[in-house]
């Protein structure tokens, strides 16, 4: 761990190896680095002010931000909306040679790394995802406004609870009874939008005609009956229809050759309802039972 490293010269000749340079660098790196992770990403540390009313003339200034576990110069410019991250490295050569061909090896030795607004460098992301941190003088002047409670409470109050308070229109009125029967919309007992507003039942006992025998299951121009909307309806506010046998009369045995149904179909060019019901060796008209629902 760099933290709490500390370098002790002792005397001259001291041995300046790749340790030294490791230690001296670690000895600051990796408190740095703590740093900013405390910080958080993306954040600005010092700096990095946008001056200019202009779009096309602001400016940032220089300062330092964190980035990806360190905290990393900002170098100032003309302002865009996007940040990007340069990485450069220069190369040295280094007193090895590790192919034997009478060449000093070159390999990397100086990392420079810092963000600017723009693109073309390894990473790039949205200006406005920096975050400027409050500064410990900052915190400690915060004051919460007059009238706020502090109790063990409070932590449980919740920026969803506060956004619903706020949500709250001006002169809302609490405990206000709901009347069905209220028809006024601007009484505060008037509800709104009730299932059955303009709802309508229809139903009866009707006699078919055209009295016609055989299988005339589906036929519906013989042994039917029609049945209308109701005034102020049209079909097309039908939303529900249930037909049933009021009474059917058989002719002659009733045998495995009989049949009787009673089925329905909507004429919407017409503007109603025709019901078939009957059976197949009849001997008068039957009598069909209906329940309509309408609903505008």
């Amino acid at each position: 761990m760099g933290l709490g490293n500390k370098l002790i010269v002792s005397a001259t000749g001291f041995p300046g190896t790749n340790k030294t340079l490791r230690f001296i660098q670690d000895a600051f790196r990796e408190p740095l680095g703590a740093l900013a992770q405390l910080a958080g990403e993306k954040t600005i540390i010092t700096g990095v002010v946008v001056t200019g009313s202009d779009p096309a003339a602001m400016v940032v200034s220089n300062g330092f931000i964190s980035y990806n576990g360190e905290i990393i110069p900002f170098v100032g410019g003309n302002y865009a909306d996007t940040v990007t991250i340069i990485e450069q490295f220069e190369n040295v050569n280094y007193n090895t040679d590790a192919n034997d061909d009478s060449v000093l090896d070159s390999l990397p030795a100086y990392r420079t790394i810092y963000a600017k607004c723009g693109t073309g460098g390894i990473d790039l992301f949205y200006f406005g995802e920096l975050q400027r941190l409050k500064t410990i003088q900052e915190l400690s002047n915060f004051e919460l406004p007059a009238g706020v409670v502090i109790d063990p409470n409070y932590l449980a109050f919740t920026v969803s609870m506060l956004n619903h308070l706020n949500s709250i229109e001006a002169g809302a009125e609490v405990n206000v009874q709901a009347d069905w029967n209220m028809t006024s919309p601007t009484s505060d007992a008037y509800i709104k939008n009730k299932p059955f507003n303009d709802l309508a039942f229809t139903h009866g006992s009707t006699i078919t005609y055209n009295r016609a025998t055989g299988p005339n299951m589906f036929n519906f121009t013989v042994n039917y009956a029609y049945i209308y909307p109701p005034s102020g309806y049209n079909i097309y506010h039908l939303v529900g229809f249930v037909p049933s046998i009021g009474e059917i009369n058989f002719s002659g045995d009733v045998n495995g050759d009989d049949s009787f149904w009673c089925n329905y179909q909507v004429q919407y060019s017409n503007g109603r309802i025709v019901v078939a019901c009957n059976n197949s060796e009849n001997r008068s008209r039957s009598i069909i039972n209906y329940l309509a629902i309408w609903k505008k």
